[in-house]
C-alpha cells in the first residue's frame, strides 16, 4: 500500500487528534522572554517564589526531620541568559553559622561552597571546548594509554573476551559513554570504600579482607593515577557498555585524564585558564581555597571543606559561588564558549532512565514536566560532605537557577527548593513569554483583502490562528478540516510555534493543526503527541504549507506575516 503525502498528513494529524492535550513540537511554545526585569508578570512570579521560600522556612522550623534550618544554609539565584543581573537572589544563613569560628558568618551570592558532582558539568564543558563533541564517538583508549593497553589485551585473549561478568570491556568504551554514565564503569575506586571500616563490616557478617583487597588510597589520601588504574582494571563491570545509565565518578576521573592527555595541560590549569578566567569567575576553585571565603558547617575536616580529592576533582572536587554558577549557566545558554550547534546537540538526552520523567545526558540529569506540554529541564546536582549543589537550565526560556546549600540537611534543602522553584518558575516563564509574544498578535492582510490571517493568544500554548484566508479561500475548510477528518470549523484549531530559526528581520514559526473532536485512544501508539511526524509533511512547490514567517522592521517591530506556501506577505493592520 502506498500513501500519498495528503494521506500521510491526514493519518499523522489523526494520531495527534487522539492525544488529550496540546501537541506542540518539543521545545519553546513562544520565543524566550527577552526583558524579564521589566515584565510585570515576572515580577509577580519572583515575589511569589520569595514568599513560598519564606513560608517553607517557617514551616520546616517546626519539623527538622525534613530540613534542619537551624544548621543548614543556602544561597539561591534565578538568572536569564539575556540579562547579566540576577532575576531573583535569596540567601539564608543558619543560626549555627552566624556564630561560626571558621568561614563566613553571613551567606550571600559570593559565598564559596563545594559543588560536589556539579563539577562534572564543568568537566564536560571544558572537554567540549577543547576537543569538540566528535570526541564522544572516540574510544577512550585513544586518549588514555592505560585503557588502550587493557583493550589490546582483550583483543588477543579469547578467554577474557568471553568473560563479561568479571572483566570490564575497555575495548568497547567510548568517551561519550563515560560522559553520560553509559559505560557500565564502577562508581568509585577507593573513595568511600567500606574496607576502611573493617570492624563495622565484620560485625555485619562480612569476612575480613586480605591486605591486597584493601584499596591503598581513598581514605586519608586521594588515589594517584597509578593506584587508580591498578584498582580500576580489577573492578567488575556494573552493566554492559551502552546498556543502561549507571552513575560513575570513576568515569569522570578518566575524562579528566582524557582532556589532559589531549591538550598536554593539567586539569587544574585548564579549569583556571579556560573556564574561570575566560568567564571572569572570582569565587571558583579547583582545590580548597582559604576557609575565610566559604561557608563551613562544623569544621574544615568534618564538613569536607579541606578535602583535596586531587585526580578525582573532575568528578566532584570544585568549589564555586552562586554568582559564578549563574555565570556558568548563562555561558552555556548563550554558547559563550561553544558553537551554538554544539550546544544544541549537548542539550539533548542520551538515555531514558526507569522513571518516565527523568532522562540522562552528558552529564545532564533531565527532568520532564508535563502539563499542557512537555518541558525538559536540564540539571546537574552534586553532594559531598556537608555540601549540596544544583544548577538548573530551561533552554525553552533561556533561564536557569542555582541552589547551593551547606549543613546537616543540605541535599534535602537543595532538592525541596528546586522542586518549589520549578513549580512556580516554568508556568511563570511561559506567562511572561506569552506577554512578550503579544507583539505577534493582530490582523494581517493584503491590500486587496483577498488574503487575511488573524493571530491571537489564549489560555493554551503558542499563538492561535483564528482566521486564515488565502486568495479568498478559507484554508481551514479547504485544507485543514479535510486533513483532520472533521466537518465543523469548531472542531479544529491551528497554533503557531517558534522553530528557533531566525534571519535578519524574520522569525520562523510552524503551524500545527489539531482536531478537537474526541477520538479513541488508550495507549502510546494511539494516544501520543506526533506533531513531529506531521511537520512539513504537506508541501506546495517545495515549501511547507505549515511554514510561517513573521516579518520585522528595523525597530524589531512585527509588521507582517508570510504563510510561505502562499507566496505572499500580509501586512499587519
Amino acid at each position: 500500500m502506498y500513501l500519498t503525502v495528503g494521506t500521510f498528513l491526514s493519518l499523522s494529524l489523526l494520531a495527534d487528534a487522539a492525544a488529550p492535550k496540546y501537541c506542540p513540537p518539543l521545545g519553546p511554545v513562544f520565543p524566550p522572554p527577552s526583558n524579564l526585569c521589566q515584565n510585570d508578570g515576572w515580577a509577580k512570579v519572583a515575589k511569589g517564589i520569595s514568599a513560598t521560600i519564606e513560608e517553607t522556612l517557617k514551616q520546616v522550623q517546626h519539623d527538622s526531620s525534613i530540613v534542619n534550618v537551624n544548621s543548614t544554609s543556602f544561597s539561591f539565584e534565578i538568572f536569564s541568559a539575556r540579562d547579566p543581573s540576577p532575576l531573583l537572589s535569596y540567601a539564608y544563613t543558619a543560626p549555627t553559622i552566624k556564630n561560626a569560628t571558621t568561614g563566613v558568618r553571613h551567606v550571600d551570592k559570593d559565598t564559596v561552597f563545594r559543588i560536589g558532582s556539579g563539577s562534572k558539568l564543568w568537566t564536560i564543558l571544558l572537554l567540549l571546548k577543547e576537543m569538540g563533541d566528535s570526541v564522544f564517538s572516540d574510544p577512550v583508549g585513544a586518549y588514555v594509554p592505560e585503557l588502550l593497553e587493557a583493550a589490546e589485551k582483550f583483543r588477543h585473549n579469547k578467554t577474557a573476551a568471553n568473560d563479561q561478568a568479571n572483566l570490564m570491556r575497555w575495548d568497547e568504551v567510548t568517551v561519550g559513554e563515560l560522559a553520560s554514565h553509559m559505560a557500565g564503569v564502577t562508581r568509585d575506586y577507593g573513595f568511600m570504600d567500606a574496607a576502611f571500616q573493617p570492624e563495622l563490616m565484620q560485625a555485619a557478617g562480612f569476612p575480613k579482607l586480605r591486605d591486597q583487597d584493601v584499596p591503598p588510597c581513598g581514605e586519608t589520601k586521594a588515589c594517584n593515577r597509578k593506584d587508580f588504574f591498578e584498582g580500576l582494571l580489577k573492578s567488575h563491570p556494573v552493566v554492559p557498555t551502552g546498556g543502561t545509565p549507571v552513575y560513575s565518578n570513576a568515569a569522570f576521573q578518566i575524562l579528566g585524564y582524557v582532556v589532559q592527555n589531549a591538550t598536554g595541560r593539567s586539569y587544574n590549569d585548564l579549569v583556571r585558564a579556560e573556564l574561570i578566567d575566560r568567564l571572569g569567575l572570582n569565587g571558583s576553585y579547583s582545590s580548597p581555597p582559604d576557609p575565610k571565603l566559604g561557608i563551613i558547617p562544623g569544621d574544615v575536616r568534618s564538613s569536607m571543606w579541606g578535602l583535596d580529592i586531587a585526580d578525582e576533582t573532575p568528578a566532584g572536587g570544585l568549589f564555586s559561588s552562586t554568582r559564578d554558577m549563574a555565570n556558568v549557566g548563562r555561558a552555556i545558554l548563550n554558547s559563550t564558549l561553544l558553537p551554538r550547534e554544539m550546544t544544541r546537540r549537548w542539550l539533548k538526552p542520551v538515555s531514558h532512565t526507569s522513571s518516565l520523567n527523568m532522562a540522562v545526558g552528558a552529564p545532564w540529569e533531565i527532568a520532564s514536566y508535563e502539563e499542557d506540554r512537555v518541558v525538559d529541564i536540564y540539571t546537574k546536582s552534586g553532594d559531598v560532605g556537608s555540601y549540596s549543589s544544583m544548577l538548573v537550565l530551561s533552554p525553552d526560556h533561556d533561564v536557569g537557577f542555582v541552589v547551593l546549600a551547606a549543613g546537616d540537611s543540605a541535599p534535602q534543602a537543595t532538592r525541596i527548593l528546586t522542586d518549589l522553584v520549578n513549580k512556580a518558575l516554568i508556568p511563570g516563564l511561559d506567562k511572561a513569554a506569552k506577554k512578550e509574544a503579544q507583539r505577534f498578535t493582530g490582523d494581517y492582510a493584503l491590500e486587496d483583502g483577498k488574503s487575511h490571517m488573524r493571530v491571537t493568544t489564549d489560555d493554551g500554548p503558542g499563538l492561535k490562528v483564528t482566521k486564515w484566508i488565502s486568495n479568498s479561500k478559507d484554508v481551514f475548510s479547504t485544507v485543514i478540516m479535510p486533513a483532520l477528518g472533521v466537518k465543523k470549523p469548531s472542531q479544529i484549531e491551528v497554533r503557531l510555534y517558534p522553530t528557533g530559526l531566525k534571519s535578519p528581520r524574520q522569525i520562523s514559526f510552524r503551524a500545527v493543526p489539531r482536531s478537537l473532536k474526541e477520538m479513541p485512544g488508550f495507549g502510546p501508539f494511539s494516544n501520543s503527541c506526533t506533531s513531529w511526524l506531521s511537520m512539513d509533511a504537506q508541501r506546495y512547490g517545495n515549501v511547507g504549507m505549515d511554514d510561517i514567517v513573521f516579518e520585522l522592521n528595523e525597530k524589531d517591530e512585527v509588521v507582517g506575516i508570510s504563510p510561505r506556501a502562499s507566496r505572499v506577505t500580509l501586512r499587519k493592520e
